[in-house]
């Protein structure tokens, strides 16, 4: 009777464990800006961030980008920055895998998408940030000696 007990308590227990781990893993997931919109669809950015010295400068980053997919399919990585401009940066037919290397010079942050080659179907997203660390000033500043 006692060890019935002690198993029901810790069959609670590590179901409690499991299910915070699955949520914490879905929260970093969520908090580094990767989302997968189709199951089992992975879309990693690494660095996900730059920082250029002042606003309006661009950010340079060498960034790899790589993908995993559930089944072999016909897709293309684009590049789709605030104005909703959008930039082909390579397709693949009939991977399940992927990996990109770029360098990039960006002003702005950029949404990387994995779409499908007719661009209907947005298979995984992530965002590539872009911060900078002084604000540009309105005026100009001028040196005067008196």
């Amino acid at each position: 009777m006692f060890f019935k007990r002690r198993w029901l308590h810790l069959n609670k227990f590590f179901t409690c464990l499991m299910l915070f781990a699955g949520n914490f893993v879905a929260s970093t997931a969520l908090a580094q800006g990767n989302v997968a919109l189709e199951p089992s669809t992975i879309l990693d950015v690494k660095p996900n961030k730059c920082v250029a010295l002042n606003e309006g400068r661009s950010c340079f980053a060498s960034v790899n980008i790589s993908w995993r997919l559930k089944a072999e399919q016909s897709y293309c990585l684009v590049a789709v920055n605030s104005v909703d401009e959008a930039d082909e940066l390579g397709c693949w037919r009939q991977s399940k895998v992927g990996n990109i290397n770029l360098d990039l010079e960006l002003t702005r942050s950029v949404d990387l998408k994995l779409v499908t080659l007719d661009g209907k179907k947005v298979l995984a997203s992530s965002v590539f940030q872009v911060s900078w660390l002084y604000e540009s000033s309105p005026r100009k500043r001028r040196w005067r000696l008196f």
